[in-house]
């Protein structure tokens, strides 16, 4: 038998471990599971405790009859608690005929479930557990996630919301954030980036098509489509996932962003956009002197109210409200004498205070704007205070840093709970990169919310399998506070969970990834990787300017937009960087190499292995590209054979479509267009300069070479895909 404390993940407050384990089903047994209160969590306690019996062998679950017997139990009285004042605590006891599974409160009961379904194993074809106590409760209060309308999330389906929250239920987390509305600048296609998830009444025009765009290798063709329309919006399916998530003991809470990154509902109702000074619409931001824009949000947020929130009888919302730039500030003469600070506070409160009125008693906005403009002061306080909402307000505490570059932007010693607060940690959301590791700051804005006594957690990003290590700690250390310092417990945990025949192979593999998914400079939220060897980065629009560096206008006077360079800009760098960022690739390669040796020889041949082995790949792939052209082009430049070349980009064309192909398995549907997309560029780039040299040979030319921009060699898919 595994050693519980080794293995489980959260790790509960006490284990007391026996040497037995008993049999609770053999091949094709039965169990007999009794529920002494029904309710859903407690039906969903049976549902976890099936599941896992039916991963492990050919079990039947039965409520009556079986040879071993599970009781699921609700007793607040039960002497286990009499020490314990959280909600949520629990303790398992198993034994030869019988475990017993009991909660202090119904979310208890079902926790118990799922930390009994973790200590279940396989032996031969028996399913075993260990003699064992397990009593348990949590350090916070709330432990959740926020999931941002973002790539890929577009495409999700309500099953993949629901197995979503079947996973979160799985690391007991209580509480997810899904932001409904949301928008960003311009980015691939020059589209605006917005997201609307769920309708607005009164107003079916606006809506937010979305593309999809790549080179499918398993298929040999491109896949490109248009106007796809979000599925949570098409189907309005979004109470079915709150519904679903309160069998699971968590809240799924609607986050509906407000002035700042808001660009879709001022384009689309410019009566309530923020104004320049001449009076035009700025298609940003809000007018906040004008009555109709309250006339709007408030019977906007009344549907989102009564539709996803108080039939659950749940009573939380989210407005977002962070990043309010300076461009977001209406002009007009009402708005323009107001200071930033003014506009921001007057307009969070009215909002707060109407969905007060509505029954929310947690209303989040992020706390960003606070500490940009100088606002946690007693007085901004109590301006909640007199509006009577300081007791519903909560501020959602971000930050993507380590503490070593400076949590909360330099900024963290003007941290403090002016009002009720939580942390949210960056689990890392861009899906459609290689994956980050993320435990620094994750350990680190922990530890701000337990010096602060702050409420909880709801860490910041999307959903994909890459991230669940980083997801797993956050779950560890938001449960059981004690192991915030405890990294290598953690490491070797993880790796004793998935690979208890190779734990020691599996934390070095593990160990090297995390050396180079992490931001090894401490300046950054991304590693360098992420933040400009991958083809994203450069995806973002920008002002096209002519020789005189005056922005170029087009005929209705609005700046044109133009690409950013890629590959060149990259290849500018490394070459500029007098090896430093050469040394940096070459530790990718000799990392990636490491893990991906274990990896394809694991043992495990599940989509968990291969979800790391196409992380190890990744890098792999990104370091061997930039070294071997770099390399090539030097071999080149001093006279090398234009053939040998074209041979050296067959080669890294051959391997980057076979990281396509077993991408295009691995990855989760949803989020594996724009990923594949991203890694479309690389393909065409490629291709593209290894099909010009063969047209300038054909010729009889000596082909150019200029890595620091390569437009010259690029074609139209190229282009396409920018």
């Amino acid at each position: 038998m595994q050693k519980l404390a080794n293995v489980l993940i959260p790790l509960p407050k006490k284990i007391e471990q026996g040497e037995a384990s008993y049999t609770v089903a053999g091949f094709e047994g039965k169990i007999a599971l009794r529920i002494s209160e029904k309710c859903d969590l407690t039906k969903s306690a049976h549902e976890v405790i099936a599941k896992r019996l039916a991963d492990l062998a050919a079990v039947t679950v039965d409520g009556k009859r079986g040879d071993y017997k599970v009781t699921v139990k609700v007793d607040p009285a039960d002497p286990a608690f009499a020490k314990i004042d959280k909600g949520e605590a629990y303790y398992v006891k198993t034994g030869k005929r019988e475990t017993v599974l009991c909660g202090k409160d119904p979310a208890g009961a079902f926790y118990a479930a799922v930390t009994f379904a973790d200590m279940l194993e396989q032996s031969g074809d028996d399913v075993v557990v260990a003699d064992a106590y397990v009593l348990d409760w949590p350090d916070f209060k709330h432990r959740g996630h926020t999931m941002e309308s973002r790539y890929g999330t577009e495409f999700m389906t309500k099953q993949d919301y629901f197995d979503a929250l079947d996973y979160l239920a799985s690391m007991k987390v209580n509480l997810f954030i899904v932001n409904l509305y949301d928008c960003w600048g311009f980015q691939y296609d020059g589209d605006y980036v917005e997201y609307l998830y769920a309708p607005i009444p009164g107003h079916p025009e606006i809506r937010t098509p979305k593309r999809i765009k790549y080179f499918s290798v398993r298929n040999n063709k491109w896949i490109s489509k248009k106007d796809l329309i979000p599925d949570m919006y098409k189907e309005d399916f979004f109470a079915e996932v709150v519904a679903y998530g309160k069998r699971k003991n968590i809240v799924v809470v609607p986050e509906v962003n407000s002035l700042g990154h808001n660009t879709l509902i001022p384009r689309m109702l410019p009566e309530i956009s923020a104004k320049n000074e001449d009076g035009t619409p700025k298609n940003r931001g809000y007018c906040t002197s004008n009555p109709e824009t309250y006339k709007f949000l408030f019977t906007w947020l009344d549907d989102v109210i009564d539709r996803y929130v108080l039939p659950f009888g749940n009573d939380e919302l989210h407005l977002g409200l962070d990043e309010v730039g300076e461009a977001y500030k209406c002009q007009c003469p009402k708005c323009r004498d107001l200071s930033r600070t003014d506009i921001f506070l007057d307009h969070a409160i009215a909002l707060i205070k109407h969905a007060k009125d509505k029954g929310m008693k947690s209303v989040s906005i992020c706390h960003d704007m606070f500490l940009e403009l100088g606002a946690v002061t007693d007085a901004n306080k109590q301006k909640f205070v007199d509006a009577g909402i300081d007791d519903v307000t909560v501020l959602d505490w971000w930050t993507y840093e380590d503490p070593t570059a400076g949590l909360f932007f330099g900024k963290a010693d003007q941290v403090r709970p002016i009002l009720r607060s939580r942390i949210k940690p960056y689990s890392s959301y861009q899906n459609w990169t290689a994956a980050q590791d993320c435990y620094e700051n994750i350990r680190g804005t922990i530890k701000v919310a337990k010096e602060q006594s702050f409420e909880g957690t709801d860490a910041y990003g999307t959903l994909d399998p890459s991230f669940d290590k980083n997801y797993k700690l956050l779950a560890d250390v938001s449960w059981n506070v004690s192991e915030l310092d405890n990294v290598e417990g953690f490491e070797m945990r993880y790796a004793e969970k998935y690979y208890p025949k190779n734990r020691e192979r599996a934390a070095t593999a593990f160990r090297a990834l995390r050396d180079i998914m992490i931001d090894e400079a401490h300046n950054n939220y991304q590693n360098r990787t992420t933040r400009w060897l991958e083809v994203y980065p450069y995806c973002y629009r920008v002002q096209k300017k002519d020789d005189e560096g005056n922005v170029i206008l087009d005929e209705s006077g609005k700046p044109l937009l133009g690409l950013k360079n890629f590959p060149g800009d990259t290849f500018g760098r490394l070459i500029r960087s007098d090896r430093v960022d050469v040394a940096y690739l070459e530790l990718l390669k000799k990392n990636s190499d490491l893990a991906i040796s274990f990896f394809e020889n694991s043992g495990r041949y599940d989509s968990f292995n291969d979800t790391w082995l196409l992380t190890a790949r990744h890098y792999n792939r990104i370091a061997d590209e930039y070294l071997s052209v770099l390399a090539a082009a030097a071999e080149y430049d001093e006279g090398g054979c234009p053939v040998s070349f074209v041979h050296e980009l067959e080669r890294l064309i051959g391997e980057r479509e076979r990281l396509m192909a077993f991408a295009e398995v691995v990855k989760p549907r949803s989020n594996s267009y724009t990923y594949l997309r991203n890694m479309s560029h690389f393909r065409q780039y490629l291709i593209d300069l290894r099909d010009y040299f063969l047209a300038e040979m054909k010729n009889g030319a000596r082909p150019k070479l200029d890595l620091t921009n390569l437009d010259y060699a690029m074609s139209d898919r190229f282009f396409f895909l920018r």
